[in-house]
């Protein structure tokens, strides 16, 4: 499995755009992917925000993209 992690900080103002961006993309993460495992968290502080995915073995190009 190939796990890709990403944690970063927005500014004050564009916390909920970055919210309103993240559901966009678990909407488009709605329609069958195989092999696509994708989870997102907002930290405590409203601003810091942790993007985990992982493609299962055997997965051929990058799904996200």
């Amino acid at each position: 499995m190939n796990v890709t992690f990403g944690k970063y900080k927005v500014k004050t103002d564009r916390a909920q755009e970055n919210i309103d961006y993240i559901l966009v993309v678990f909407a488009e993460l709605k329609k069958p992917s195989p092999g696509l495992h994708y989870e997102s968290f907002n930290l405590e502080d409203g601003l810091s925000f942790v993007h985990i995915a992982a493609l299962d073995d055997g997965i051929e190009g990058n799904p996200l993209l």
